[in-house]
């Protein structure tokens, strides 16, 4: 389970029902005159193999952004779990970095450094006082991560937990690893 040098897939998390966003398509929201899945694919891109989007909906959007946007098998927005074990199977590699598609300002060192803390299986980003859902994981999770979901569980930050994971401090520039949950957070952000 060697990691430094190694590639990496990507998997971005899409098919929320945006909630708080008054069900818009988050990833489609445009911020800066970009949707903020352009903005994530554009900070990542480099640092990872081939990339893969989880989204339950305007699939045809997201293929200008990967050729590989994978549906998830449950209809009802069962959470960001739902969406990494169904991309899983397109992935290329056997390292795994999952985000979301809201945080707009991901270091240019995210995958770096994250590889760097390789010890474990599972390592994920700590920025602005709280774990992110930004995480490397190792496609050996594949099994664990589908009883957890097998067992009805949906929380992952419960599952990242039960990995004992590594994490890796970031407290870089201010705007890094802040995700956009509101329009108002939206409005904030912009230009």
């Amino acid at each position: 389970m060697s990691m430094p040098g190694q590639p990496v897939s990507c998997i971005i998390l899409a098919g929320g029902e945006g909630k708080r966003f008054h069900r818009e398509d988050k990833g489609l929201v445009t911020l800066n005159n970009k949707p903020m899945v352009e903005h994530v694919v554009n900070r990542i891109s480099a640092q990872v193999d081939d990339i893969v989007i989880s989204a339950n909906r305007n699939t045809d959007e997201y293929k200008k952004y990967s050729d590989k946007v994978v549906e998830d098998k449950a209809s009802d927005f069962q959470g960001p779990l739902s969406g990494i074990i169904t991309c899983i199977p397109e992935c290329k590699h056997e390292w795994i970095l999952v985000l979301p598609c809201d945080i707009p300002l991901l270091p240019d060192d995210l995958v770096e450094r994250l590889a760097a803390a390789h010890n474990q299986k599972l390592i994920v980003a700590r920025a602005h006082e709280h774990r992110q859902l930004v995480f490397l994981m190792h496609l050996s999770l594949k099994k664990n991560l589908a009883e957890f979901l097998r067992q009805g569980h949906h929380e992952a930050m419960s599952w990242i937990e039960l990995q004992n994971p590594a994490v890796v401090m970031f407290e870089g520039a201010v705007g890094e690893f802040l995700n956009i949950n509101t329009r108002e957070e939206l409005n904030q952000f912009s230009d």
